[in-house]
């Protein structure tokens, strides 16, 4: 039976608190008080100007109903016909204004969704902070909370300044309205909005909860169906349709199990409170007012008026009162991403804090040089290396070795700054002199063209890159493909073996100081491998190689060779020359055919 971990969640991340608006203050106060915003404050303030308009020209309306009726049981045709056509323009101004404060109101939200995801994207790589998140897997789906959450949550949160600005200044008109004609009746309608107001917030107050919930279990779901795909071809070979049909089963139920319970709250308990007070509502003008129009005390269109200003006390109250669940719709997007926000704080804050648990980086060398280096695992669960101290320079090429686990790969991370966990000094040549040729190289979403040029996008010809290509024995791809413009998904079109060349073409392009290797050519025959080293050692390039081959130790001057338990020994390699070719179709393994960790 497949086993799925159970959706879980901090109860502090669904709860209306101090935590939820420090988020969402965090989250807004970026776009708001840069110095560019002018623009969106002008927009700003012209829609909350519509919108006391709006909520006086409500007012004016319950006056001019006033009007309108008595005008109609007067017979008046020429008062009501003057009457009718002040109600008509009045409601048409109402209707009309919001559409045209549409357009200033979606270039508002558009912009700031746009500024919002670039600002968070880049938080979502400084440091490295996509890294740490994929690295620790505490955090889901963050590619999910960059794209679907963003527009709900501005979306969500431009409502709050407006709709409490109108319906605020409507129910202060409507309790001057009703106050003027009968104070008993207000009391009485002000007591049941209240009322109102606390039913449709104990209810709501669940909803917080499920929301959060719902949108995980979603979130979770998309992630099950999203591996089935990337895993597409392993999970063929296992014919493991029938284990992912239950892992993906399980995650909709989980799924469709909690929308049930958020939709029976937003459809059918908020929704059934508030039926059975409208009822009141109707019931209390005419209850109050209506002995008086006996009496003849009191005009028909008093009460028109008084039901009018009823209706907009009711209205406003009630969308005055959702401010909660609109807070529980902002809550799920506004946690997931703050989230990511909180992670690059926590990551600021651990690099700018001095700890003796922590390597210590110089990118400003000419060398590779690692003084009394101990490196640990991320959570320090292991001691990979201790005490080690080595040099390359330019006239060194280093082969790494050891068998599986010893941390040879770790090794590389500490030189590339992912793993900084231990103690020691490393020195290390600037970013952009550098280059990390991993097993199964990083291919972007673009062009051929821009392929060769990642990471750092050199001014080449393609005259140079066509040369480049004819030099890894990939011409083919070129004509196979439609030239350097073709775009493909070049992970899945290109085998891992054409792949681990294109990673060396981008060594022959971007023309390094340095390159670090790790089971760089693990997925190309002995030739092609010979090949490529050689052209790695013709650019003039240091480079240091982790790999479970024999012959890439001829490739290399010295030799380091990690051991369990973190001891370790440098030997001098003299490279054999003519390299010649083993007689197997395969390279003798050095000390195993695992990959490295």
């Amino acid at each position: 039976m497949a086993i799925i971990q159970p959706l879980t969640a901090n109860s502090r991340d669904y709860r209306l608190n101090g935590l939820l608006l420090s988020r969402i203050w965090r989250l807004i106060r970026p776009y708001w008080g840069r110095l560019e915003a002018w623009r969106s404050w002008l927009l700003l303030v012209l829609l909350l100007s519509s919108v006391m308009i709006g909520a006086a020209i409500s007012a004016l309306q319950t006056y001019q109903l006033k009007t309108l009726t008595d005008q109609l049981i007067a017979r008046s045709e020429h008062g009501f016909a003057i009457a009718l056509f002040a109600y008509i323009a009045f409601l048409l101004f109402n209707n009309l204004m919001p559409v045209v404060m549409s357009v200033a109101d979606n270039w508002l939200l558009v912009d700031w969704r746009r500024w919002m995801t670039t600002h968070l994207v880049d938080r979502y790589l400084e440091h490295r902070t996509y890294y740490d998140i994929a690295l620790k897997d505490d955090l889901d789906n963050p590619d999910q909370r960059l794209q679907e959450s963003i527009t709900p949550f501005v979306t969500t949160v431009a409502q709050f300044p407006r709709t409490f600005l109108f319906q605020s200044g409507t129910v202060i008109s409507a309790v001057g309205i009703l106050m003027s004609i009968d104070s008993t009746l207000l009391w009485w309608a002000f007591t049941a909005g209240v009322l109102q107001v606390l039913l449709n917030a104990l209810i709501t107050i669940p909803t917080i909860k499920l929301a959060f919930q719902w949108t995980v279990a979603e979130a979770d779901l998309r992630y099950g169906l999203t591996h089935v795909r990337e895993n597409a071809e392993a999970i063929a070979f296992y014919h493991g349709e029938p284990a992912e049909r239950v892992h993906i089963l399980k995650r909709l139920m989980t799924a469709s199990r909690t929308q049930l319970w958020l939709n029976f709250y937003k459809d059918v308990a908020i929704p059934g409170v508030l039926a059975l007070l409208s009822a009141a509502w109707i019931y209390l003008p005419y209850w109050f007012l209506a002995p008086h129009v006996v009496a003849g005390t009191m005009t028909y269109g008093t009460i028109a008026q008084a039901a009018g200003a009823v209706s907009l006390l009711q209205s406003s109250l009630l969308i005055l009162s959702r401010f909660l669940p609109l807070l529980a719709e902002a809550a799920p997007p506004a946690v997931r991403l703050a989230q990511i926000q909180e992670r690059l704080e926590t990551l600021r804050a651990v690099r700018s804090t001095p700890t003796s648990r922590r390597l210590t980086i110089d990118r400003t060398s000419e060398t590779v040089r690692l003084d009394n280096v101990s490196l640990e695992t991320p959570g320090g669960e292991q001691q990979l290396v201790k005490a080690l101290s080595l040099c390359v320079d330019g006239d060194t090429n280093l082969a790494i070795v050891g068998q599986t686990g010893v941390g040879k790969s770790s090794l590389l991370r500490a030189m590339a700054g992912l793993w900084t966990r231990g103690h020691g000094q490393l020195e290390m040549p600037p970013p952009e002199h550098c280059l990390f040729l991993p097993q199964r190289p990083y291919m972007i979403l673009a062009d051929l063209r821009s392929q060769l040029l990642y990471p750092h996008d050199p001014e080449v010809t393609d005259e140079r890159l066509y040369e480049v290509l004819e030099a890894v024995n990939l011409r083919h791809v070129i004509d196979k493909h439609g030239g350097l413009s073709a775009v493909r998904d070049w992970g899945r079109v290109l085998s891992l073996g054409e792949q681990q060349r294109i990673a060396f073409a981008r060594v022959l392009v971007s023309k390094p100081y340095f390159v670090f290797l790790d089971e760089a050519t693990s997925a190309v025959d002995f030739a092609t491998e010979t090949r490529l080293y050689r052209l790695l050692a013709g650019t003039g390039a240091s480079y240091i190689s982790i790999g479970h081959r024999l012959s890439i130790l001829d490739h290399h001057t010295h030799v380091l060779t990690l051991k369990v338990g973190g001891e370790w020994s440098i030997e001098r390699h003299d490279p054999i020359d003519g390299l010649t070719a083993p007689q197997a179709d395969h390279p003798t393994p050095l000390v195993g055919s695992e990959r490295a960790t």
